[in-house]
């Protein structure tokens, strides 16, 4: 026992000698023991337990291909940030005190896993950038690397994550087997899937499931591999992997959701509906699918639309939103699905409801989701215009005829006493139970629609109260005293009216023999003249507003057609009547209706031979040499201006643009119609009324591309945007050439060009747009809008992955000067900018002083 004592005393003093000298062998076994045991391991299973605990608790978003890397997503890992301090703060003093172990790597690798995994994806890329470039173990180099293609991928850049990966995929070196194999194949997969590059994901989906290793990875796999072959059309194999899943008994959720796609299939592939809504209805007698049913009727409806039964297919539907209110997903999905069917079917009305129900529900991850917000908000401005015609309309008829507007608030009243005896309706879920577009407020929350949508309301109501004062009262009864948010904007470059235009008439007008229990429901009624002209000048505006976008946005010729018809019939003198005439014309010749075209095409010559919309129709590319001859306008034309200049000069807004309105009835369309648009929403932005203005002044830059009116245009728009988004003009300094600051090598640089005034802006700014395209693929560039500073144009390519790239496409673009003379351009000037002299640029507005400031520089 002693020997033995001693023998130990004598191996412990030993080692301890070993450990003064770090190069010793015995050195380095402690300090890769202690790294590993005290350190690593413990740090590494916290990273792991945490990493599974994200996995298992992510939402599956079941409307697009499955999330390969299922831990959620950038924004969500943040709420990771406490615990991966503490995995961190492990690795990092395992770093700090074993600088020479041989775990140091792996620490530096779980540091940035961490980083990760806390949602800091760019310092979490520097991490393994360093580990890359600092250490030589080809598998750590390999792990790095891969890792650098989540944080791309994790950044939405999907080029630059496709071309790392695709390289490390070509590299001879790298395993073709192993955890590294695996990883390459499943990172493949990704990238394709989220370019929607659907077949390739196939070949490299099989690999990574020949390797994977655990039920979560194996049965995820498999799922998104049925997706993969149901998207292609290869029904066997999807329902083969379908199946798949179902037997590897995952999470109930991934489990109904492989159950009922093998269902849609059946649907798809053998075109057997009704079987297939057999086997869905008795999925929805089982229990475990209670908090599922919204699912089963919204695939039970879309079998039905499959067979092109629509009333089935709208009763299972509504049956999906009612029971879907706690999903948002599956809420926004059978909205979607009921909307998509009335515009298949050109039932605009219908289909705006349901887009603007679903546009409230609708997340920025769903695949159509930009395409999807756009079609809601053309169709939410359709909307709002036949609302507003119906609305008038009615009105207008209340006005009118004394026995149907006592008749329709008895029947009000009627109804009032009802709705106090009766309990409160349940909740409304939307269009499924017949929306009334004249009840405002009753969809809470974001949407396009203007009656819905409480910021656009409040807007409105702001807009109102500057107009006629905040000292009207609250008036209730919606039905007869429904609020418009705000008057609409036409297309065209005619206005849609002006502000001084008013809904009601207050109490004027009311009979003195209405008892005052009833004079409240008269509040919008338009009974005296006055208001019944302003009704119907409402309605004018709308049905030409409706016109132009059943013609401009929706391509519905037969529609707008309808509209503009009725319009002149209703309003032979309307001052809408030149534009009118000439879109119509347009629209017969298109429909190759020559009759038509001819006759309207006559009255617009006869009635308005100094029409602009008189030259256009005859030379439709004329509209820049119109503009920029003012002289061919007759002499009353340019005395009305110079009238509406004097006023507008003296700040008197109303009545500049009342001349401008008495112009449109006289010489509707004239030569100088472009300056006098201009100058009417000036007049706008001056006065307070800065959404109509902007409105205006947008479609005068798409009305005369190419013009000077047009140019400034668009500089009045662009430079409100910028206010708008909080960056304003600094007035106290103007930099000059020695304002700008020198780049530090690492801000961000963004690529500009300037040129003379004149050019197409819109076919340039199209073909860079292309150009990006073609020649840098694997960057997301975008063009920004152009900005204007005295006669010369400019505009920057920004959102450059790196400032090298910004510089490598400045000498790339300047090596194809043919580029710019095939779009016309044969004056300008090229150069980078930095970030901080792009905002003194936007607050001085001198871009050649910048423009001189680089080629010194360049020097």
């Amino acid at each position: 026992m002693c020997a033995n004592y001693r023998l130990l005393t004598v191996v412990a003093m030993l080692l301890l000698a070993g450990c003064k000298n770090s190069d010793s062998w015995t050195a380095r076994q402690w300090h890769n023991t202690t790294a590993h045991y005290n350190m690593y391991f413990n740090a590494e299973q916290k990273w792991q337990e945490t990493v599974l605990a994200l996995k298992e608790g992510n939402k599956d978003d079941f409307r697009r291909f499955l999330e390969l890397y299922n831990y959620g997503s950038k924004e969500s890992l943040k709420a990771n940030q406490g615990i991966m301090d503490e995995i961190v703060k492990k690795a990092s003093t395992l770093i700090d005190r074993h600088p020479k172990s041989r775990w140091v790597d792996d620490a530096y690798m779980l540091t940035g896993r961490s980083y990760f995994m806390k949602g800091d994806v760019i310092a979490a890329s520097d991490i393994f950038e360093y580990v890359n470039s600092n250490f030589k173990n080809p598998e750590i180099r390999y792990l790095s690397q891969l890792w650098i293609f989540r944080c791309l991928l994790a950044q939405g850049k999907a080029g630059e994550a496709e071309s790392l990966i695709t390289g490390l995929k070509n590299d001879k070196k790298f395993p073709g087997k192993g955890p590294l194999y695996f990883e390459l194949q499943k990172g493949l997969a990704a990238v394709y899937l989220a370019q929607n590059k659907v077949s390739q994901s196939e070949k490299p989906l099989l690999e990574a499931l020949k390797k994977a290793k655990g039920k979560m990875e194996r049965y995820r796999l498999h799922f998104v591999l049925g997706q993969v072959y149901q998207s292609l059309g290869k029904y066997d194999e999807a329902v083969h992997h379908f199946a798949k899943v179902v037997k590897m008994n995952p999470p109930y959720e991934i489990a109904f959701n492989a159950r009922i796609n093998q269902v849609e299939l059946l649907s798809e592939q053998a075109k057997d509906h009704d079987k297939a809504n057999s086997i869905l209805k008795r999925m929805l007698k089982d229990d475990k699918n209670i908090d599922f049913q919204g699912q089963i009727y919204y695939r039970m409806g879309k079998n039905e639309l499959r067979a092109r039964n629509y009333p089935g297919a709208v009763e299972y539907l509504n049956k999906s939103i009612r029971l879907s209110q706690s999903d948002r997903n599956q809420l926004a999905t059978s909205y979607l699905a009921v909307g998509d069917m009335y515009f298949e079917k050109r039932n605009f009305e219908k289909a705006g409801y349901y887009y603007d129900s679903a546009n409230r529900n609708l997340d920025e991850k769903h695949p159509e989701f930009k395409s999807l917000a756009k079609r809601g908000e053309v169709l939410g401005e359709l909307i709002k215009h036949l609302i507003e015609i119906k609305q008038q309309d009615s009105l207008l008829r209340l006005g009118l005829d004394p026995v149907l507007r006592e008749k329709t608030i008895d029947r009000i009243i009627e109804l009032e006493k009802k709705q106090a005896a009766s309990p409160a309706p349940p909740t409304d879920p939307g269009p499924a139970i017949a929306p009334d577009p004249g009840l405002p407020g009753t969809m809470p929350g974001s949407t396009s629609f203007p009656f819905y949508n409480q910021a656009l309301r409040s807007k409105g109501l702001l807009e109102f109260q500057a107009i006629y004062g905040n000292s009207r009262t609250n008036r209730d009864y919606w039905r007869i005293n429904a609020k418009k948010s705000t008057a609409g904007t036409t297309s065209g470059t005619g206005t849609a009216g002006t502000d001084t235009d008013t809904a009601g008439n207050g109490n004027s007008g009311i009979p003195d023999n209405v008892s005052p229990d009833r004079r409240k429901y008269y509040a919008e009624i338009p009974l005296t003249t006055e208001a019944q002209e302003s009704a119907r000048k409402r309605i004018e505006d709308a049905l030409f507003a409706a016109a132009g976008v059943y013609q401009n946005s929706l391509n519905e010729a037969k529609d707008a057609i309808r509209y503009y018809t009725e319009l002149l019939t209703r309003f032979p003198e309307t001052r809408y009547e030149a534009q009118t005439l000439y879109e119509l014309a347009k629209l017969f010749k298109a429909a190759g209706n020559t009759e038509a075209y001819t006759q309207r095409k006559d009255i617009l010559k006869n009635k308005f031979p100094e029409s602009i919309y008189n030259k256009l129709l005859e030379n439709p590319d004329s509209a820049t040499r119109i503009v920029a001859e003012p002289s061919a306008a007759s002499k009353e034309i340019e005395d009305q201006y110079t009238r509406m200049y004097n006023f507008f000069k003296t700040e008197k807004w109303d009545s500049a643009m009342a001349v401008k309105e008495e112009t449109d009835r006289k010489f509707a369309g004239n030569t100088i119609q472009a300056r006098f648009d201009y100058l009417y929403a000036i007049c706008m932005l001056r006065s307070g009324k800065e959404e109509k203005g902007i409105a205006l002044l947008t479609q005068i830059s798409e009305d005369f591309p190419g013009t000077a009116i047009a140019g400034q245009a668009a500089a009045n728009v662009e430079a409100w945007k910028k206010l708008k988004s909080g960056v304003k003009p600094d007035t106290s300094t103007t930099p000059g050439s020695g304002s700008w600051t020198v780049w530090n090598k690492t801000e961000e640089l963004y690529f500009l060009l300037s040129f003379p005034r004149g050019a197409n802006t819109n076919m340039l700014r199209s073909a860079l747009s292309d150009f990006n395209r073609e020649h840098f693929i694997y960057e997301t560039l975008d063009v920004s809008a152009v900005s204007i500073s005295g006669e010369t144009v400019y505009l920057t390519i920004q959102n450059f992955s790196k400032p090298e790239k910004a510089q490598e496409y400045l000498e790339f673009i300047r090596s194809k000067p043919d580029f710019f003379a095939s779009k016309g351009l044969f004056e300008f000037e090229t150069a980078w900018i930095s970030k901080s002299n792009y905002v003194l640029l936007i607050k001085s507005n001198r871009v050649n002083n910048y423009m001189e400031y680089f080629r010194d520089m360049e020097k």
